[in-house]
């Protein structure tokens, strides 16, 4: 059973920022934010409940690389989050020394 063509259509290869615009930005790296990962979980969530109620939780190559997209933003959310928190903490109070 091959998931249908809208839930193929929102498919984006994990938690990676849009499209390339580096050359718009001066070169440098996009990164998304905690909150940028925080939203693309809150989308998979919603698609991983579309797929269920489309009856697409039967289609295991489906839900296995929607829960491996899933966990792959857990973990890039959570990196964020810890990066932006000792970001800040440095800013706020200085680098750790020692």
């Amino acid at each position: 059973m091959k998931p249908r063509a809208p839930y193929a259509a929102r498919r984006r290869g994990g938690c990676r920022p849009p499209a390339d615009d580096s050359a718009e930005r001066g070169g440098h790296d996009r990164r998304m934010s905690s909150t940028e990962f925080r939203a693309r979980l809150f989308k998979l969530t919603a698609e991983r409940l579309d797929a269920q109620d489309a009856g697409l939780a039967r289609d295991p190559a489906y839900m296995a690389d929607l829960e491996g997209e899933v966990a792959a933003c857990r973990v890039a959310f959570t990196l964020a989050a810890v990066t932006e928190i000792a970001s800040l903490r440095g800013e706020l109070c200085g680098r750790d020394m020692g």
